[in-house]
């Protein structure tokens, strides 16, 4: 299971760098974040194109990431059904 990215903090705002996410979050995430979510942060001469505020990744890891996960991995649990007939 995939560890919840840690959150940096710039003058109050809490966010996170989809950039910076593993390849497999970044791209189930993107999949689900509306647009208008990314925005940009400008630390003294460097603008961060692909910030998210840490909320809206963190409710999206807590309870879309974690059910995908879950989901998927009780597939490869399920033991596959023989059918024996006895005479």
């Amino acid at each position: 299971m995939e560890d919840k990215a840690a959150e940096k903090v710039f003058r109050g705002i809490h966010y996170i760098r989809i950039s910076r996410l593993p390849q497999d979050q970044k791209e189930m995430f993107l999949k689900w974040l509306p647009r208008d979510q990314v925005i940009k942060i400008q630390i003294e001469q460097d603008i961060l194109p692909d910030c998210v505020q840490y909320h809206h990744y963190e409710h999206w890891f807590d309870n879309i990431m974690l059910t995908m996960t879950i989901d998927h991995s009780d597939d490869n649990d399920k033991t596959p059904e023989i059918g024996i007939s006895v005479q």
